[in-house]
């Protein structure tokens, strides 16, 4: 699966065309909400989340980007809590549009997950997703949907997440 989703990136950055783009060197600053659902050991899962997750990318072309996103959640259950702590890396490409049009993109992401509290423990993952984000004012909407596997560690099974983020975006170019 993981190396479809990163032939299709390639060949997504190999095609794309040179039309309305955002220019090399902007960045994106922004923050997400997220609808979670996950399938554990056969239960079931769904959260909210309110802004918790945070990004900051760079446009290394007018179709590319890296993207760095930190997302911290408190969770309290039966007496104790835990914080979870993700640190993801991303690599987008950017479709090119009009410029008044959103701008869709396909992404790449490698994941880290670090929960502190009664079971200290750690988890990495691999996924993908698809969007389209606003550009050309001050703050534009962004809504993003994203599959991420995260392997099993010593504590945790290995789990498959779908979210949709809906979030907000500052470009600064």
């Amino acid at each position: 699966m993981y190396k479809r989703l990163i032939l299709v990136l390639v060949s997504v950055l190999a095609f794309s065309s040179a039309g309305y783009a955002i220019d090399k060197g902007a960045v994106e600053l922004g923050t997400d909400a997220s609808m979670v659902f996950e399938s554990v050991y056969g239960h079931n899962y769904f959260s909210l989340t309110a802004p918790t997750q945070f990004r900051f990318g760079a446009f290394v072309s007018p179709n590319a980007s890296l993207e760095l996103r930190l997302a911290t959640v408190l969770v309290s259950s039966g007496g104790g809590t835990a914080t979870a702590t993700s640190l993801m890396l991303g690599v987008s490409a950017h479709f090119s549009g009009a410029a008044s049009s959103p701008l869709p993109f396909a992404e790449v992401v490698a994941t880290m997950d670090a929960v502190t509290g009664h079971h200290d423990a750690s988890q990495f993952g691999l996924g993908g997703g698809v969007g389209v984000k606003g550009h050309g004012h001050p703050f534009n909407p962004r809504v993003e949907l994203m599959v991420v596997r995260r392997m099993e560690s010593e504590r945790y099974a290995g789990v498959t997440t779908v979210q949709v983020n809906l979030g907000v975006s500052f470009f600064s170019k």
